[in-house]
């Protein structure tokens, strides 16, 4: 309900969408990552989570296009895109998609 009343406050969106992907929220963390960086091309951050979220519904090619087609080139984002092409076993650790925490 309060996103209602500030739907273009990005900040709130995010810091929400972040609460969601702690809980594991997947699906409303992804919803609202996507409508920030619809809205703010520019929030890297969301863009990363974006991507995290993408990743964690098992769609590695899309987080990484996603990574590669939205944020600036730098060498870190050369070796981390390299890094999760290279892995064969995922990028969390520790995350089994249940709750055995």
């Amino acid at each position: 309900k309060a996103i209602s009343l500030i739907p273009l406050n990005d900040d709130f969106k995010y810091e929400l969408a972040i609460v969601h992907l702690r809980n594991r929220i997947f699906a409303e963390a992804e919803k609202l990552f996507k409508e920030i960086v619809e809205h703010d091309s520019t929030f890297i951050e969301a863009w990363i989570n974006y991507s995290v979220c993408i990743n964690l519904s098992n769609n590695i090619e899309k987080a990484i296009d996603i990574i590669e087609k939205e944020i600036p080139s730098t060498p870190v984002k050369e070796q981390i895109v390299e890094f999760i092409r290279a892995s064969d076993k995922g990028i969390m650790r520790g995350y089994t998609g249940g709750d055995d925490e």
